[in-house]
């Protein structure tokens, strides 16, 4: 089957950190995770924008914690996509979160349609893979050709990133207080 930006849609968690892709291509949709501050959920970049995150990142008592969506976050964007004959399903990598499993849940539901993709990786990694997918859809590609891409993505990609501060991964627990 030929692929092309009018047949394949791409979505895409709110881990890739790429808002504006719907606005910039008509065939991506973003789903995004829960941010938990204590009792209250919100919709990560639909609801909490990473300003009013790192606002009450400072300001909270409670360290937040993220939550996949649900299946049915996914089902609901995939029904949405439904004139799309193929989409691509690029998600954090599952060893940081069960994004992907979610994604695979409600792609199940769809037959083979939907390829769901652990990227192995985060953040501008995902996004940066799903552009890569984007430019070979504007001229033509093929199911292969993605897959063949999707893999030396998974290969020679690598993810680098710094912190300002080591007090919130010690809040949270992921580094102990000796280390931060």
């Amino acid at each position: 089957m030929e692929l092309t930006a009018a047949n394949t849609a791409i979505v895409v968690d709110s881990t890739a950190d790429f808002p504006e892709a719907p606005e910039r291509y008509p065939n991506w949709r973003i789903v995004p995770l829960y941010v938990r501050f204590g009792d209250e959920s919100f919709r990560d970049y639909v609801e909490l924008t990473p300003g009013d995150f790192y606002a009450r990142l400072r300001s909270s008592p409670v360290t937040p914690t993220t939550s996949q969506p649900t299946p049915g976050d996914f089902h609901t964007v995939y029904e949405e996509l439904g004139g799309y004959e193929r989409l691509y399903s690029l998600h954090i990598a599952g060893t940081l979160s069960g994004t992907v499993e979610s994604a695979r849940s409600a792609a199940g539901e769809f037959g083979d349609r939907i390829p769901v993709v652990d990227t192995e990786t985060a953040s501008a990694a995902v996004a940066m893979l799903g552009l890569a997918i984007q430019r070979r859809l504007e001229r033509g590609t093929t199911d292969e050709e993605v897959e063949a891409l999707v893999e030396r993505h998974r290969r020679e990609s690598q993810l680098i990133f710094t912190l300002d501060t080591l007090d919130y991964l010690a809040r949270g627990g992921r580094i102990g207080r000796a280390s931060a």
